[in-house]
């Protein structure tokens, strides 16, 4: 049985002077010699791959159920024999005579994983592969040396990468080798890589996207939200839990940093001035505070206008339901049995609703002023 990982999902909170918020993921891939190097058929039966550490965080991207744990286990493992990149990827799955596979479709459209890399981890480079539970594959890379985005048709053809699935009776399995210097990866200890998997459950009645890293509008192909590989020395393992090093491997200097990481009922929180610990209602508190305050402007600035003025009525009439949610997003936001899906959609919701009430107020105070210069006061 695998280790599962304890994802460090590190979060970088609205602050004065501070850089926005950030998720930010980390695997640590174990280096393997040579001779332990899988073969590529998909069934994950050598030794190479037990006992280690498991990526298991995916969480859903779509639907009502966004940030919350993909109900069909994913587990991803990776480790590096120095040129190569090795995945060994397993999709538990309780309704397998569901899984969709057409060959007359792409990869991305089965039942299939998208592997995303940012080779270089400078968000210049950013490859995507696909494979379905059939075994088709699809990849592409594409690059932005500040002209913007540009599909990369030659790599392409050099893309150096191989993979293999199978099926159980209660999951389905895939291999990957992929070639580091093909891709661009460097896999030095030390080095880093962006990285996201995602799974598409396409065929089963409750459709299910989920990923490790996403955010805003372009999902799972946010590489902001992507996550980090970083590749250990021979004899190196990785650890559950995530330590200050772990962070440091990727952020060296926390000055102006501020990282949380995902624990019951709240964060552990790394700075540079050292480690603490926040519960979710705790963090929400001040989003609740200014979503309050906003509540508070726009019902004073509606308020202020003349009660028979035909523009203040449609304004109040957007008033009403906005005013209705910003009040049972407060109350939620109170509970004490918030999941960190909970957290990020409570989050999402009252910035969503904290702009609305900010528009509101801004047109009532231009109706005020147009009323106030109608009446030359």
């Amino acid at each position: 049985m695998r280790r599962a990982l304890v994802v460090a999902l590190l979060v970088v909170p609205v602050l004065a002077g501070a850089q926005e918020p950030e998720r930010f993921l980390v695997y640590k891939v174990e280096r393997i010699a040579p001779g332990q190097a899988p073969s590529i058929d998909g069934r994950l039966d050598e030794a190479v791959w037990g006992d280690r550490q498991a990526l298991s965080s995916m969480r859903n991207f779509l639907g009502p159920l966004t940030g919350e744990l993909a109900t069909q286990p994913s587990e991803f493992v990776l480790l590096s024999d120095g040129p190569k990149l090795y995945l060994g990827i397993t999709f538990f799955d309780e309704d397998m005579d569901a899984i969709l596979f057409n060959p007359s479709r792409p990869a991305y459209w089965n039942d299939c994983t998208e592997l995303y890399f940012d080779p270089a981890h400078d968000g210049t480079r950013s490859i995507q592969l696909s494979i379905d539970c059939g075994g088709q594959r699809y990849w592409h890379r594409h690059f932005n040396d500040g002209y913007g985005w540009i599909n990369d048709t030659a790599w392409f053809m050099m893309a150096d990468w191989r993979c293999a699935v199978a099926r159980g009776k209660d999951r389905w399995t895939v291999e990957v080798a992929i070639g580091a210097r093909s891709f661009g990866i460097e896999t030095a200890p030390g080095s880093v890589c962006g990285f996201n998997p995602c799974r598409f459950r396409l065929g089963a009645a409750d459709q299910e996207f989920s990923a490790w890293g996403f955010a805003g509008g372009k999902r799972q192909k946010n590489m902001a939200a992507w996550g980090h590989l970083v590749f250990l020395a021979e004899g190196e393992q990785a650890g559950g839990e995530v330590t200050a090093t772990d962070v440091a491997l990727v952020y060296p200097d926390l000055t102006g940093r501020v990282v949380r990481v995902p624990v019951a009922d709240g964060f552990a929180v790394f700075t540079g001035d050292g480690e603490a610990t926040a519960g979710f209602g705790e963090l929400l508190r001040e989003q609740a505070g200014a979503l309050q305050a906003r509540l508070d402007e726009a019902t004073a600035a509606l308020e202020a206008l003349p009660p028979d003025e035909p523009r203040a009525g449609k304004l109040r009439e957007a008033l009403d339901p906005a005013r209705q949610e910003a009040v049972s997003l407060l109350g939620q936001a109170r509970a004490d049995d918030l999941t960190l899906g909970a957290f990020d959609r409570l989050g999402d919701a009252m910035t969503r609703t904290e702009a609305e009430l900010r528009e509101i107020a801004g047109r009532a105070r231009i109706v005020e002023l147009a009323l106030a210069a109608k009446e030359g006061r």
